[in-house]
């Protein structure tokens, strides 16, 4: 179990190399690493950006929300439409280091009103500032009104915190709702 911020997280240990078949008669000594970010071995090599269980990252999940600032909102686009979310940490990470920002580009899915993957995946625990943008097919950019999980208040940034799930065996992000302005 690692602390952070009042919380505990349990993280699976990776072997550092391929153990293999080997005899076991004197015993066995190995070395584990523990990785706050990056695709589980088992999850192939094509991990699922949709996938939380693939990452020991946490995943924010990302929610169109049509009724941001009242009435139902215009249409949000068409398939050329892009979601840009940067996500920058505010302080360290559960592992100790400074991280840098980072930026995801989603393709909005017209047909089921989402983004393409519909996370955003793999952070390490953390607290992290975010906003988002819409990216029209002509290159006009929207800024997105923002909410967290069950918030009342639409804001242009938001601050959240990854938590845990199940005990502290899980890290995982909000649900991060969104609408054009």
């Amino acid at each position: 179990m690692v602390a952070f911020h009042d919380a505990e997280f349990a993280y699976e240990l990776v072997p550092a190399e391929e153990l293999g078949d080997f005899d076991a008669k004197d015993g066995i000594a190995f070395d584990l690493v523990w990785h706050s970010t990056g695709p589980k071995p088992r999850s192939g090599a094509k991990p699922d950006p949709d996938n939380w269980t693939h990452f020991f990252g946490a995943a924010v999940t990302v929610a169109l929300d049509r009724f941001a600032d009242g009435p139902r909102t215009p249409a949000f686009g068409d398939d050329k439409t892009k979601v840009v979310w940067s996500i920058e940490p505010v302080g360290p990470l559960i592992d100790g280091t400074e991280a840098e920002p980072r930026t995801f580009e989603l393709q909005f899915d017209k047909l089921f009103l989402q983004t393409k993957p519909s996370k955003l995946h793999d952070l390490p625990v953390a607290r992290y500032k975010l906003t988002g943008k819409r990216v029209a097919g002509d290159g006009t950019e929207t800024p997105l009104r923002l909410r967290v999980d069950s918030d009342k208040e639409w804001r242009d940034e938001i601050e959240f915190e990854i938590y845990t799930y199940a005990g502290g065996k899980d890290a995982i992000g909000p649900t991060v709702r969104c609408g054009a302005k």
